[in-house]
């Protein structure tokens, strides 16, 4: 299986040092296109944003600056890209609903990461975002299993789960969600 793996993510200030008490995480790729960052990386000062709408962008200069904004559900970030952002710093959310679309079906050279941490230090500081971000080949396992009936039988019943994991931001995906899937089967294999 093909997946994104990261490499390295990190926000640096404007002395080279990695800023303390934030990490960001890069987002899932852009058809094929990951969030991989230029060699020698992307550099501006962090703007806040709000959601990234076009009500809430009036009046602001975003050109080549690096957009803070408010995970919230649809596209509206995308106005904040269009308008010239250079990269895209997601406050994280407790609704996994505002995560979906954040991610588009052709290659745009988008780099865009969920940001945790003290996220609100980061406004009005010049900061440079370093991340490489590779397609690997990775092995996966898919699990079977078999049950002897207590009866012969023509008849067969198939129970499936799936046991990997997947997630807008793929290094924090929560495989314990789809690992979840597993147990009410291994559970029915008992009955």
């Amino acid at each position: 299986m093909t997946v994104p793996i990261t490499k390295y993510s990190r926000i640096i200030d404007k002395n080279g040092d990695e800023l303390p008490h934030i990490s960001i995480s890069p987002m899932w790729p852009n058809l094929v296109r990951t969030c991989t960052t230029k060699p020698g990386g992307i550099t501006g000062p962090v703007i806040d944003v709000g959601g990234g709408t076009l009500e809430e962008l009036d009046g602001l200069n975003i050109r080549n600056k690096i957009a803070l904004v408010t995970m919230q559900h649809g596209f509206e970030w995308l106005d904040t890209a269009k308008l010239g952002a250079s990269a895209i710093l997601f406050r994280s959310s407790p609704d996994p609903l505002a995560y979906r679309k954040k991610f588009l079906d052709f290659p745009a050279d988008m780099p865009r990461f969920l940001v945790t941490g003290d996220v609100e230090g980061l406004i009005g500081k010049h900061v440079r975002i370093e991340a490489r971000v590779d397609w690997e080949i990775r092995e996966t396992r898919n699990v079977y299993g078999i049950l002897d009936p207590l009866q012969p039988s023509t008849e067969a019943v198939t129970l499936m789960a799936n046991t990997d994991s997947w997630s807008v931001v793929p290094d924090q995906a929560p495989g314990y969600q789809d690992g979840c899937s597993l147990a009410p089967i291994d559970r029915k294999s008992v009955a």
